[in-house]
């Protein structure tokens, strides 16, 4: 057959022919499949583990109200993700070692691990998050809540306005001591300290 007749009817190269028979089979006489454009990218296990090492030795708190129902944790909101991956990037660097890419260190964060950076705004009680997510099995109890709530309300506006001295006590948001934006700090254990206020 032609050989020019051949490739312009399957509308191919010479070289493609060539390669065809380099890489055929010696038993069959068949061509290899063709691989080109089929290949997997497959990540470096020790990139895997250096980012999950890392996430690991950031301090986390636990939300204030909300523990008992859920297994979140958060980090302190002065951070965000590259924040996080810069540090990781300076710790690679320390060690003498390459640093996996963003968008690698990115999905390791969001898909393996359940952290937040910011605290919730404003926790509510497990009665309170139940009737927002619709769950209440006891309206009633809701409603004694509530009017707890509300009473609670009076009794401080009253005292506020009566000119006796008041002292309200509030157990505020968990902080994470010692605070510091010193490098040294970002990776030491913390104390979880519950903020007890008191407001004359």
């Amino acid at each position: 057959m032609c050989k020019e007749f051949y490739l312009r009817t399957l509308n191919i190269d010479a070289k493609r022919v060539r390669n065809a028979h380099n890489s055929k089979n010696a038993v069959t006489g068949t061509p290899s499949p063709y691989q080109r454009g089929k290949h997997v990218k497959k990540t470096c296990i020790s990139f895997l583990e250096s980012i999950r090492k890392h996430i690991e030795s950031i301090p986390v708190i636990d939300s204030h109200y909300c523990r008992r129902e859920t297994n979140k944790s958060y980090i302190s909101g002065h951070l965000n993700l590259q924040i996080l991956y810069e540090k990781y990037v300076e710790v690679c660097h320390q060690k003498g070692e390459t640093p996996a890419k963003a968008h690698l260190y990115r999905t390791v964060f969001n898909n393996e691990f359940n952290i937040a950076f910011m605290k919730p705004k404003k926790d509510r009680c497990d009665i309170c998050e139940a009737a927002k997510l619709n769950t209440v099995k006891n309206s009633q109890q809701y409603e004694e809540h509530i009017n707890s709530k509300m009473q609670s309300h009076s009794e401080r506006t009253c005292d506020r306005q009566s000119g006796k001295f008041v002292v309200c006590f509030d157990l505020q948001n968990v902080f994470a001591l010692p605070f510091a934006n010193v490098s040294n700090f970002f990776y030491k254990r913390k104390l979880n300290v519950y903020h007890l206020t008191a407001c004359c």
